[in-house]
């Protein structure tokens, strides 16, 4: 990534904004105050408010049209052209009406449907409705959620209001006017419900069929409403939709020209771009401007942004890092490493076939639902819709993607150990997790990934600090190695109980890890002074902390272990026993696969984030953000 400065001629300035624009390889910057003695900010004030005023315009059209498709793709020669293609088109009026008759339709409908709802409770009362409210009176529908109503207890207020109980055996209370309060106050204290009986005439029934007709016609007469949104959406959105896009482009343009520095006979741009694409624009923008631009590197001291760039298949953990913090763009990128390395912690914690096969096909299943959400789905949609609305669509792409190679590993994994839901169905078991040798290994086998990767992020400590001239740095990233290896070497000497000698002649095996660790402790000693020193315990734990990757696995096997035994052991005690096993097996298995999901997602992200990325990632870098914008519906221009 390099700081680039574009000079031209005024003339061509729209053509080379145009060209960046498609381009998309260039993050657009102030230009450099050293400037400013020879240009002046460029004033296109009026050209941004125009094309902005008909963009937006446009904008609420697509908000109250209903979507249409759009085939078609366009391109446009000029911004007038798409100027004037916008204020060719004026709906404003129109759809001012028929949004202001909708909206008295919609109050309409909704307080027909408040006065169903109030004499709906009524219908079977041969009254007429006005004695319900008078003068002195008024009348309410009392109603309990919680319990029945006690109609004594109302009639034993001080104003000693009617009540009546209706067909569907709610009550009808009229109470005084100047009593209301105390009514209000009685049913708040009971937890009833006040529904008040507004001033209407005629029969319940008669007024509720009233109501009815009066709700159809409301109902026809919004249907005739949207048929005219659709009708003005067939004949004008996709033109609508085609204009918004290219006028959004023109005015980013005019923005990204706007920020630029002029004087009446050239501008000057700055940014941002990849060293790679830098030959390729130079060349274009020569060509279109007939060799008279000039594209310079500028000497800067700023961090440069972030473009993340890997393969494709291995793009999706960049959310993973994304998430945790952008490198800066002189650091090293671990993304192929977490990619890498978290479905291998995750399939290892997991570690069995049956658990592995069902995130496999629910991995499989939610990549194609969020890609294809019109397919037929299991899942109640309200379920799907939370889920979605919740985490959002990518971040639920992103995790379907990574449980795929995640789950083959666990897979694989449960073949080794012979586990399906915690049944054994092979004829063979390469090694048993629960048995003490089982246990020892792998937990040996935890202990030799601790050290590979906490002295794999020394390594890369080592390197990025080179890179950045900071040699002291890279000599106690050094020396927090030498101490790594030291102690796990002498450890394990201790677990084989090989006697420690502190003589290099006589026992070298021995002596050397020791006087390594101590060399270690003394470089980071010197280094990082006492900081250095009260994070050295934090080495040995964050060595250990990968056995939990075993504990995790053992947590599982033996939760499914238990689950299936109680099952099997009830399968001759009757067939209540057995519903009852069964029962216990289902949920068992559907907790356990739960804990299978979650739990190893988390702590495998923790191990890469805490007690390998520490060791050498600093982060905090900025996404780089080129200029320009897809196009659905336009047609960039022909640059050569």
């Amino acid at each position: 990534m390099e700081k680039i400065r574009i000079i031209s001629l005024i003339k061509y300035r729209e053509r080379v904004v145009s060209i960046l624009h498609d381009m998309r390889v260039m993050q657009l910057e102030p230009v450099n105050k050293d400037l400013l003695q020879y240009m002046k900010t460029s004033d296109l004030t009026s050209l941004v408010e125009g094309a902005n005023a008909e963009l937006q315009k446009l904008k609420s059209y697509m908000g109250v049209l209903p979507k249409q498709p759009v085939s078609t793709k366009k391109k446009f020669s000029s911004l007038e052209e798409a100027l004037e293609g916008a204020k060719s088109i004026d709906l404003t009026d129109e759809l001012r009406v028929l949004k202001e008759t909708e909206t008295d339709i919609s109050t309409d409908i909704k307080d027909i449907h408040n006065r169903m709802e109030t004499i709906q409770p009524l219908i079977g009362m041969e009254v007429d409705l006005s004695i319900f409210n008078t003068a002195f009176t008024k009348s309410y529908i009392i109603t309990s959620a919680m319990h029945d109503i006690d109609p004594d207890a109302i009639r034993q207020l001080p104003s000693s209001p009617s009540v009546v109980p209706t067909p569907n055996g709610q009550y009808v209370v009229t109470i005084p006017v100047m009593a209301e309060k105390d009514l209000a106050k009685f049913a708040t204290e009971m937890g009833y419900q006040l529904l008040h009986i507004p001033e209407l005439k005629g029969t319940p029934a008669g007024y509720y069929e009233d109501l009815v007709s009066s709700l159809k016609a409301r109902e026809e007469a919004l249907a005739k409403i949207n048929e005219e949104y659709l009708s003005l959406a067939k004949t004008y959105y996709e033109k609508i939709a085609v204009l918004e896009e290219q006028l959004r482009i023109e005015v980013s343009k005019l923005e990204a020209a706007q920020r630029a520095l002029s004087t009446s006979e050239a501008f000057a741009m700055e940014g941002w771009m990849k060293v790679k694409d830098a030959g390729k624009v130079t060349g274009i923008l020569d060509r279109a401007t007939g060799g008279s631009c000039l594209v310079s590197t500028v000497k800067t001291s700023e961090e440069p942004p972030t473009a993340l760039s890997n393969w494709k298949r291995f793009r999706v953990f960049e959310f993973f890092i994304r998430f945790y913090s952008l490198p800066v763009e002189s650091e090293f990128d671990p993304t192929m490493i977490f990619a890498f390395i978290f479905p291998f912690f995750f399939g290892l914690m997991v570690g069995d076939m049956g658990y592995g096969l069902v995130i496999l096909l629910f991995a499989i299943w939610m990549v194609r639902k969020i890609n294809h959400p019109e397919t037929f789905s299991i899942v109640p949609k309200r379920i799907s819709a939370f889920a979605v609305k919740i985490l959002g669509k990518g971040p639920l792409l992103v995790l379907g993607k990574v449980l795929i190679p995640s789950s083959i590993i666990a897979i694989i994994v449960g073949f080794i150990f012979n586990g399906f839901f915690g049944f054994q169905i092979l004829p063979f078991t390469i090694l048993n997790p629960i048995d003490s040798y089982g246990i020892a290994k792998l937990l040996l086998v935890s202990g030799y990934i601790g050290l590979a990767m906490v002295s794999f992020g020394f390594v890369l400590g080592i390197l990025n600090a080179i890179s950045h001239g900071e040699d002291h740095k890279a000599i106690s990233s050094g020396g927090w190695l030498m101490l790594a290896w030291g102690v796990a070497i002498t450890g394990l000497d201790f677990l084989h109980k090989v006697p420690i000698s502190l003589d290099p002649v006589t026992g070298p095996l021995t002596a050397i890890p020791v006087y390594v660790a101590i060399l270690g402790i003394v470089v980071v000693a010197v280094f990082e002074r006492g900081r250095g020193m009260i994070e050295v315990p934090s080495l040995i734990s964050h060595i250990l902390s990968y056995t939990r990757i075993v504990g995790i696995l053992l947590a599982s096997v033996i939760l499914a272990y238990v689950v299936n035994r109680i099952f099997l052991s009830n399968l001759d005690k009757g067939f209540v026993f057995i519903i009852l096993g069964g029962v216990i097996l289902i949920l068992g298995q559907i907790f356990n696969l739960a804990i299978a999901i979650f739990e190893p997602g988390i702590q495998g992200a923790r191990l890469l984030y805490v007690e390998f990325f520490s060791k050498f990632y600093r982060g905090n870098g900025k996404q780089f953000k080129p200029f320009g914008a897809e196009r659905k519906y336009t047609l960039p221009e022909e640059h050569q």
